[in-house]
Order: structure tokens, then C-alpha cells, then sequence
């Protein structure tokens, strides 16, 4: 279970649990309110409303904007990338 919250450094990404427990939590008391709602019978289905709506989004704008700008930036920054080029071949001709 964990793994789906697992970067690819494996280490827990905590952005990626609160985004979960944020839309878990929405989704949840709306799924309760309308189960509630039809077992009394009081006033039908409860409609899920902008407020809701604007936090699912923004957790989820978040999460996508985090994920564009961490991954955004030079394609490689690794030491390799950045050294400058070395040969490790030894010229056969001598005028190379």
C-alpha cells in the first residue's frame, strides 16, 4: 500500500499522502452525508458543492504544480553532466 505514496527515491512523498487524505476526508463525509440522507429519507441526495469541488481541485493543482516544477530545470544535473568531457581512449595515430 505504501508504495503508492513512494517516490522514485523510495521515501514516503508526504505531498503525495496529504493530497490523499485531503480528497479521502471530502469524499468521504460526502459519501456519509448522502448515505444518511437516503436512510432517513429527509431531503434526497446532498449535492456536492463548490467549496468541495475548489478543495479537490486544489489539492490536486497543487500536487501537479509541485510535480512540474520539481521535475522542471536542467534535463541532467548529475556530476557526469556537468564535468567536462574526458577521453579514457588512447590516440593510435600521433597526430590526433
Amino acid at each position: 500500500m505504501w508504495s503508492a505514496f513512494c517516490g522514485a527515491d523510495g521515501k514516503v512523498s508526504m505531498m503525495r499522502l496529504l493530497t490523499f487524505f485531503v480528497i479521502v476526508t471530502i469524499l468521504g463525509v460526502f459519501v456519509a452525508h448522502n448515505v444518511m440522507s437516503m436512510i432517513k429519507g429527509v431531503c434526497g441526495f446532498v449535492s456536492f458543492g463548490y467549496t468541495d469541488a475548489g478543495l479537490i481541485a486544489g489539492a490536486l493543482g497543487i500536487k501537479a504544480l509541485q510535480t512540474k516544477y520539481e521535475n522542471s530545470g536542467p534535463a541532467d544535473q548529475s556530476p557526469a553532466a556537468v564535468a567536462p568531457p574526458t577521453t579514457d581512449t588512447i590516440p593510435i595515430n600521433k597526430t590526433e
